[in-house]
């Protein structure tokens, strides 16, 4: 009976997880992108001993299930969509938790994108990944990267506000992964606790 019982029970608290982490639409994908400064003009602040051929690393994190707010079948527009940010250039850095994505799968004209871009403080970014022809399949915020089918990837820095083009760097690492959504975590954790203590008590 307690065999049947602990059987029963372990079950139950597996179903609820399995039932309670389907529904939580939230994945996170982290785009983590390094390369070379090709052109950089004076900058107040830490940004402003930067020269051309210093490394850079750009790591931003997204929601991909951000909805289109463009109607259009090879646009896509999803603001919001970017979580958080951090760019490294040499000892500099900035970070934020906003920024915008845009997609584009214009086939015709040449065009398949990943255009992220995000600001902080005085800076604002440009992080603009493209494909090759026929990589795209629509206009979904594209949640993997494979660097086989990128094309160019450019890094572009402005002074916000001035909207002056100050430090440029072309990308030449690509990456992506997947990071599960907080609650999911949370529920896997929770849910095995619950059959430890399940076993511990029948036991």
């Amino acid at each position: 009976m307690a065999s049947l019982l602990h059987r029963t029970g372990v079950g139950l608290v597996v179903i609820l997880m399995a039932g309670s982490v389907a529904p939580a639409r939230g994945d996170m994908v982290q785009f983590t992108l390094g390369g070379v400064i090709d052109t950089a003009d004076p900058l107040a602040g830490p940004f402003d001993s930067i020269t051309p051929g210093s490394a850079f690393t750009v790591t931003y994190t997204f929601d991909t299930f951000t909805p289109d707010s463009d109607p259009l079948a090879t646009v896509g527009t999803y603001a919001g969509a970017i979580q958080s940010f951090d760019v490294s250039i040499g000892s500099a850095a900035l970070s934020g938790t906003k920024g915008d994505i845009g997609i584009r799968d214009e086939f015709f004209a040449g065009e398949e994108a990943h255009l992220a871009s995000f600001s902080g403080g005085l800076f604002s970014v440009n992080s603009d990944i493209y494909f090759n022809t026929g990589t795209l399949a629509s206009d979904a915020l594209t949640a993997s990267l494979n660097p086989a089918d990128v094309f160019f990837g450019e890094f572009l820095m402005y002074e916000t506000g001035e909207g002056t083009l100050a430090i440029t760097g072309t990308y030449t690492s690509f990456g992506a992964s997947p990071i599960p959504a907080p609650g999911a975590a949370l529920l896997a954790v929770v849910g095995l606790g619950a059959v430890g203590i399940l076993r511990r008590r029948i036991g």
